[in-house]
């Protein structure tokens, strides 16, 4: 006797054939309307017309005039660094000093680094800089050869249409050194072309104490004119 398969059962499985050849590819995958973009330069050319508008003003600036905004090019070259630290579990007590150099990577990226000479001897520092020109906001990321590295946020905000004095206020990610907790927080008060101040206070373990004014100054006639802030 011959076995027998019911006609509806190989219609089925036909019909089920049939669908998977003929199913179709899947799309790419959609990411929104989140693109990666490659710049070469920070600011949008709207911020950078204000700056010259701004400073080519033969008049006092007034109620709405647009606030100069902060240009991170204001760091690119080198700066002479000099100042004296508290004594910190990375650093006996002492004098700093050296040289930092910035420049532009892509987009609003900045890398830096600090060449110095400090109580104990010779360090460098690797310098990783990410301006958000909307938000006004800056991360500056400091990889220390002596072993630790610190991570800083925080906004910059103007002193107004006609200054071009500007403060960073940040805090720092805690780490950990040598088995003691570190924080940290400080601002840079950029006070001219020439000029850059930092404060900086740290805990340790529990303990506040300043660390010190990292200064970074620099030569007027090395200052090009459109990497005034």
């Amino acid at each position: 006797m011959k076995k027998w398969i019911p006609t509806c059962g190989l219609v089925a499985m036909a019909t089920v054939l049939m669908a998977l050849l003929w199913m179709p590819t899947p799309a790419a995958a959609q990411y929104g309307a989140n693109t990666i973009s490659l710049r070469t330069q920070c600011l949008s050319d709207d911020d950078l017309n204000v700056i010259r508008t701004i400073k080519s003003l033969k008049r006092a600036t007034k109620v709405g005039d647009p606030d100069l905004p902060f240009n991170p090019d204001y760091l690119l070259g080198t700066w002479h660094m000099d100042w004296i630290n508290s004594e910190v579990p990375w650093s006996s007590a002492g004098e700093n000093t050296g040289t930092a150099t910035f420049k532009y990577i892509e987009n609003c990226n900045y890398e830096g680094a600090i060449d110095a000479t400090g109580p104990d001897g010779k360090y460098t520092v690797k310098i990783q800089i990410l301006w958000r020109p909307r938000e006004k906001h800056l991360t500056w990321i400091e990889t220390d050869s002596r072993g630790f590295t610190m991570i800083r946020e925080g906004d910059v905000g103007g002193h107004g249409p006609d200054s071009q004095q500007f403060d960073y206020l940040w805090e720092a990610m805690p780490f950990t050194f040598k088995g003691k907790l570190i924080r940290a927080t400080g601002s840079m008060f950029i006070t001219s072309p020439t000029r850059a101040r930092q404060d900086v206070v740290i805990s340790v373990d529990g303990v506040a104490q300043r660390l010190g004014a990292p200064t970074l100054d620099r030569d007027p006639s090395q200052v090009p004119p459109d990497r005034k802030p």
